[in-house]
Order: C-alpha cells, then sequence, then structure tokens
C-alpha cells in the first residue's frame, strides 16, 4: 500500500510539473479518484478486520 501511494504522489508531482491543460486536468482529476479509492478500500479492509477479531474472540 505504501509503494502504491509513493508512485500516486510522484505521479501527481510529474503531472502538477506540466503545463495546464485540458489533458492534464483529466489526467490530475482520474489520479484523485484513484487516490480516494485506495483510501476507501483501505478503511473497508480495516472494518472487515476488525469484525473478523471481534466475531472469533
Amino acid at each position: 500500500m505504501a509503494a502504491l501511494l509513493r508512485r500516486t504522489g510522484s505521479a501527481m508531482a510529474a503531472l502538477l510539473a506540466e503545463p495546464l491543460t485540458a489533458s492534464t486536468l483529466r489526467r490530475r482529476e482520474v489520479l484523485r479518484r484513484l487516490d480516494i479509492v485506495g483510501l476507501r478500500l483501505s478503511e473497508a479492509a480495516d472494518h472487515h478486520a476488525t469484525a473478523a477479531i471481534k466475531r472469533w474472540t
């Protein structure tokens, strides 16, 4: 997960270094949405792990 965050961060940094165009804005939005999906997946995994611990202990 940390490696993915580093790659996303470096991809965003590279993207922001480019000139501002419609294409750049679209790619920035895609990266932002992927970041949000990753956060939600992480939260869901945490909740599932907590539920499993509560159920079997």
